[in-house]
């Protein structure tokens, strides 16, 4: 899971959720696709 950041002017980056992985930054001429939303954590449930 991640977010993503971008402010006017500045890079578009996505930022995970843990705090070990560095932002990625998107180049001009990248393309970024989402194709869901986590709506659903199956380690919860199996106490992982």
């Amino acid at each position: 899971m991640g977010t993503i950041s971008h402010k006017r002017g500045q890079t578009v980056k996505l930022l995970a959720e843990n705090s070990a992985f560095p932002p990625i930054a998107l180049k001009d001429g990248q393309e970024l696709r989402i194709w869901g939303v986590v709506t659903f954590n199956l380690h919860r449930l199996l106490n992982v």
